[in-house]
């Protein structure tokens, strides 16, 4: 940047400060953070200057200085002014949550009234926002802040309950908590908060699938939680309610069978729901199985509660049929039975030491030995994490022998990263993952490359035997050996009884999520809701 382009953006700062209290905003905050301009003037991983803004920190917090004084001019003494900082890089040969300290205390005297303290740069190869990263994980970041100055600070990243947010702050740990996805999950939850209706706040699960990953695709934001994100104006608040309540039965109780009810009953519907299984939540117990993914089962509370304060008569074990439905006699059916695994016809498939990834990430059967897993999607992907993390040390033992150094930091990485067995993933097209939202994709790479999983792209299955799998890639004939092997190719949908009820007749009728066809979790809790909006 030239002189004339430094006074240019910083003459730009504080013009849109200025019009922001034109426009009647209360306070302001000064981008700092995330690897933007501020913090590549002040890092010297990027700031290579010879002039008074490069070389020493003195020189290179000089431009951010003259920002805040800018924008203090701009605004005038009273109007509050925060800086948003990163509260350490995060990058190799980054500013470390120390130098920030020094940063920040000039920060303080160049009129910032607070300061709001994030994660690291977006370069940074260490996860940040998505749901492996334990809620509270950078807290110490705006800790280390709080130290060193006099001004308010406030915390971010993975702080999404109110529960850990008055935790941070009765402990003085910090003095504020900021929320952003959180509140695209449940606008209410502040007021919600307030008035002791915790039970009632629709959790944010830090899935990404509908901010971070749309705004990737430069889409629109939703939300896999809130089907009315960004929707506002298509649907109200408050669902409205119904002219005549109807009797309507849901049949499924996974994201969308229980999203259906709830919002068909909160609409003065009778509402009956059936599931053929023992428990509600139907894919969920596989999208939570897997390390870091156990967010997805916040979601289960949130929906019995609902169901249950709006009358939602639901009842498990029950495998629906014609005869039983007409017995009921509902006026509208929803069909939200999800979906059963593909079984693809591949010689050996039928072998005892070959298992549904389902079945692996249930519980249900363990495998033994070297693992191949056949499809590289996010089931597979996430099913070789599943059992790489089966192969390392829980949290506990791991802080427990960091505390007493009874391995060295070598051996404790390898024995909380690193995979005990082989694990294979074979693929058929030429990348892996590929239905994985790009916000959350690397990051699930980069685990299986340090736990050791193997991922072969191009792969074509031609065979499963006693002692591998028989595949060809690029036309040569190659073998893997296995022990056990793991089919996580895809699913179908579980649609014959929504076929049955057409041919019969008589009914109002939806088919919802998987069991219309087979998506993500956002696509299944969106159409449960616009079911319900439309009977």
């Amino acid at each position: 940047m030239t002189r004339e382009d430094i006074e240019a953006v910083k003459q730009a700062f504080a013009g849109a400060a200025a019009r922001a209290r034109q426009a009647g905003f209360e306070a302001v905050e000064v981008p700092g953070s995330a690897g933007y301009l501020i913090s590549q003037f002040l890092s010297p991983v990027t700031n290579r200057r010879k002039d008074e803004y490069g070389g020493s920190l003195e020189n290179r917090v000089r431009f951010p200085r003259e920002v805040i004084e800018g924008v203090r001019r701009a605004v005038g003494p009273e109007m509050p002014v925060l800086m948003r900082i990163t509260g350490a890089d995060l990058v190799p040969g980054g500013l470390t949550n120390r130098d920030m300290q020094d940063v920040c205390r000039v920060y303080e005297q160049a009129g910032v009234d607070a300061i709001d303290v994030t994660g690291g740069w977006h370069e940074s190869r260490v996860p940040q926002i998505t749901m492996g990263v334990p809620p509270g994980a950078y807290v110490y970041l705006a800790r280390g802040i709080r130290e060193a100055v006099s001004i308010p600070v406030i915390a971010s990243n993975r702080i999404g309950t109110p529960e850990l947010a008055e935790e941070l702050i009765r402990r003085v740990v910090v003095d504020m908590v900021s929320l952003g996805r959180p509140l695209i999950a449940d606008p209410e939850l502040p007021r919600r908060a307030r008035i002791g209706q915790l039970q009632k706040i629709r959790p944010c699960i830090a899935c990404n699938q509908g901010c971070f990953d749309t705004v990737f695709e430069i889409t629109p934001v939703t939300c896999l939680v809130n089907p009315r994100a960004g929707r506002e104006r298509e649907f109200p608040a408050v669902p409205p309610k119904a002219d005549q309540p109807r009797k309507v039965l849901v049949l499924g109780g996974g994201a969308a069978g229980m999203e259906a009810a709830a919002t068909a009953a909160e609409r003065g519907h009778q509402v009956f729901l059936w599931e053929a299984q023992n428990r509600l939540g139907g894919q969920l117990d596989l999208c939570a199985a897997p390390p870091g993914r156990k967010e997805f089962h916040r979601l289960l509370p949130y929906f019995f509660e609902r169901m249950r304060e709006a009358g939602v008569k639901v009842r498990v074990n029950q495998v629906p049929t014609p005869e039983k439905i007409r017995s009921l006699g509902p006026e509208v059916v929803i069909v939200a039975t999800g979906s059963a695994p593909v079984v693809p016809s591949i010689p050996g498939v039928n072998r005892k030491h070959v298992f549904l990834a389902s079945e692996v990430l249930r519980g249900e059967v363990w495998p033994r030995g070297s693992v191949v897993i056949i499809g590289g999607g996010a089931t597979g992907l996430e099913t070789a994490r599943f059992l790489a993390g089966k192969d390392t040390v829980d949290d506990e033992t791991f802080r427990f022998l960091s505390v007493h150094r009874a391995e060295s930091p070598e051996a404790l990485w390898d024995l909380a990263v690193r995979a005990r067995r082989p694990i294979t993933v074979l693929e058929m097209l030429p990348k892996v993952g590929r239905d994985i939202g790009r916000s959350t994709r690397w990051t699930v790479l980069d685990d299986l490359r340090r736990a050791g999983v193997e991922l072969k792209t191009e792969m074509e299955v031609r065979e499963i035997t006693d002692s591998g799998v028989a595949a060809r890639q690029n036309g040569s004939e190659v073998c893997i050996p296995a022990e056990s092997v793991i089919i996580a190719v895809g699913v179908h949908s579980n649609d014959s009884i929504y076929r049955d009820l057409e041919a019969q007749g008589g009914y109002e009728m939806y088919r919802i999520g998987d069991a219309s066809s087979p998506r993500k979790a956002i696509d299944a809790i969106r159409e449960g809701y616009e079911a319900a909006i439309r009977i």
